[in-house]
């Protein structure tokens, strides 16, 4: 009798799956729990386990083929050899001979994940669908560590978890963006949409690859609130258990690599999003305050944005706001201590 292998459902509003890898061919021997194909949904890839030991008997559905949820994808034979009839459409043919492979050049080869291949397809289509530029900004971060160290005891007491830099930053980059409703956008065929809410992409290295857990809803959250909703998605992503819900909507993305000693970079575009900020690292520099030299702990920020949607001019504007709301952020963040306020 054979098993048959569906497209599985992962978080509440998954309809559909893409078939990435298939990690077996036909005829091949699969165990139970066994990681027998990879498919992609949204911007997350997910392995799929063989419910059964047997055979892979066919293929049903190809590799980059997108089918709904439940749809039966590969079937199990319980026997090496064994015929399977399938009734259903697009049955696979019989397993083709290998082909002859060419000698391979000398060095290691690591296969692809499929998180690779969804993060590599996502970065060429980013800058072949958009209008990507990029405009930086320097930043005096002083009152910024301040805040930092004057709100920690009673962000910890509220979220359970301590406030990093980058926190204060996603709450002053939604501020920013509610005053800029240009960087809160999309770009559709009828034309450009303007999104009410901002849920912020917080963008995550992992081993082999990258993700954005979305933290929704920045407009109305608290800085304990946010705090709280990043470290309990970074646990979550390091684990493993982000879902497709997890990872979807996001309508602007901050990406830090300043923990990291990076001082500057360029963030490329999370389609369909018409902004996204790349925080560098704070660094002691040498500036000029009211004609005397002094040193303050500087920030470097960039803005890439898609010039489709977003002027140069706007763009200016809204890094200007950036800027003056990060070197005096009490007005962004302390507020919003004690609860929700509307931007």
């Amino acid at each position: 009798m054979a098993t048959e292998l569906q497209m599985p459902k992962i978080g509440l509003t998954m309809t559909e799956g893409k078939i990435l890898e298939w990690r077996k061919r036909v005829g091949q021997r699969v165990e139970k729990g066994e990681v027998v194909f990879v498919f992609e949904t949204e911007k997350a890839t997910f392995d799929v386990e063989s419910p059964a030991a047997g055979f892979l008997a066919r293929i049903v559905v190809e590799e980059d083929e997108t089918v709904p949820v439940g749809t039966v994808v590969g079937l199990l034979a319980e026997r090496e050899g064994e015929r399977v009839e399938w009734k259903g459409a697009g049955a696979a043919p019989a397993a083709k001979p290998p082909a002859a492979e060419p000698a391979a050049p000398e060095g290691r080869l690591v296969a692809l994940t499929g998180m690779r291949r969804v993060i590599a397809e996502r970065m060429v289509a980013s800058r072949r669908e958009a209008a990507q530029t990029e405009m930086t900004v320097s930043v005096d971060a002083t009152r910024l560590l301040e805040a930092k160290e004057a709100l920690a005891a009673a962000v910890e007491k509220e979220a359970g978890a301590r406030p990093t830099v980058t926190d204060l930053l996603l709450e002053v980059t939604a501020a920013a963006v509610s005053s800029h409703p240009d960087l809160n956008t999309r770009w559709t065929p009828e034309g450009i949409l303007y999104l009410d809410a901002i849920h912020m992409g917080v963008a995550m290295a992992l081993d082999g690859g990258l993700v954005v857990p979305v933290i929704r809803d920045m407009g109305r959250k608290t800085l304990a609130q946010v705090t709280g909703e990043r470290a309990r998605l970074a646990d979550r992503a390091r684990a493993g258990q982000l879902t497709p819900d997890e990872m979807k909507g996001s309508t602007i993305t901050v990406s830090s690599l300043g923990m990291f000693g990076v001082e500057e970079f360029t963030a490329i575009l999370n389609p369909p999003e018409s902004a996204i900020l790349a925080l560098g690292a704070i660094v002691d520099r040498a500036v000029v305050v009211q004609k005397q030299v002094v040193v303050r702990p500087v920030m470097r920020v960039t803005l890439s944005y898609d010039h489709r949607i977003v002027d140069g001019v706007a763009a200016a504007r809204f890094l200007a706001t950036f800027r003056e709301l990060a070197e005096s952020p009490w007005p962004a963040v302390v507020q919003g201590l004690g609860g929700n306020r509307d931007r």
